[in-house]
């Protein structure tokens, strides 16, 4: 199964009570509504034994057709909507397209 893997930094002004009830109220219900996307989850880095994460989210996005995500999710106008939203709350960001292994 094809994942989509972001790691990101919220931006200086978004505290993490903001950001928290952001997903949980807007965010995380609308990416349920998409064909493509099978789960998403959101993590925040605690610790690491190698010293300070460059990032404090990461957000996995499991998707049942990388393809469908890639021509019908993430260009449709509401998503388009989201991310203008999502990225006025969030900097530093990586993106990565993942095949699961196991």
């Amino acid at each position: 199964m094809a994942k989509l893997l972001i790691l990101y930094n919220l931006a200086p002004n978004v505290t993490d009570d903001q950001y928290r009830e952001y997903v949980t109220k807007d965010k995380g219900p609308l990416m349920g509504t998409f064909s493509a996307i099978k789960k998403f989850e959101l993590t925040k880095t605690i610790e690491s034994p190698y010293g300070k994460s460059p990032y404090k989210y990461i957000g996995i996005i499991h998707l049942r057709s990388l393809e469908d995500f890639q021509k019908k999710d993430f260009p449709s106008p509401k998503f388009q909507e989201m991310m203008k939203k999502w990225k006025s709350m969030v900097t530093d960001i990586q993106y990565w397209f993942a095949d699961e292994i196991y």
